[in-house]
């Protein structure tokens, strides 16, 4: 939390959020592999199913000091719990995003693309993970599975109007050059290249 007063702590972005850990343990918390990342690692705790079930770590004779781990079977979806719950301050969202690296080496990403974490959830942080990859990919128990972001939510307030009020604002913004070019074009109007 910032230690300086409102009057010294204009533009001050330093907010404070309760967490609390699997068995209370540290490795846990979610942590910047560098002070400037834009997000915290999130490391993977329990693998769930599509049914919600847990599926059991396992370990091969000979493996020394490798840690217990889950295969994904390619095509397959499962929910990675990290042992983390937030509370979250209104006015902010959390984000849970794919890491690049478990993206591009094991074809590992997030079915939703970004999670969204609401200020009121008080649930387990999960990742909904894809494995894309063949061959089947083992992820190792702790390992860091995804990125968890902080954004603020500004109030948007929302005024349904009428069709006729709707074109008649529509032309006048076209009139004033205000209107955007792209129109009603979208969902890939614009072509590939």
């Amino acid at each position: 939390m910032c230690d300086r007063d409102e009057n010294q702590c204009q533009g001050c972005d330093d907010v404070d959020f309760l967490v609390k850990l699997f068995n209370n343990e540290e490795r846990w918390l979610p942590a910047k592999a560098h002070g400037s990342d834009a997000c915290y690692d999130l490391r993977i705790r329990e693998l769930c199913d599509t049914d919600g079930k847990s599926i059991p770590t396992f370990t091969d004779p000979g493996d020394g000091n490798i840690p217990p781990r889950w295969r994904l079977r390619a095509g397959g979806r499962y929910l990675a719990k990290t042992g983390v719950w937030l509370q979250l301050q209104h006015g902010w969202e959390g984000q849970v995003r794919a890491r690049s690296g478990m993206a591009f080496k094991h074809g590992l990403m997030m079915v939703n693309g970004v999670g969204t974490i609401d200020a009121h959830y008080r649930g387990e942080i999960g990742a909904i993970i894809y494995a894309s990859s063949k061959p089947d990919v083992d992820i190792l128990y702790g390992e860091r599975i995804a990125q968890l972001a902080f954004r603020r939510v500004p109030r948007v307030f929302l005024t349904n109007i009428s069709d006729p009020q709707w074109n008649h604002e529509m032309e006048k913004e076209k009139a004033s050059h205000d209107f955007c070019a792209r129109g009603e074009g979208g969902y890939g109007s614009s072509g590939r290249v």
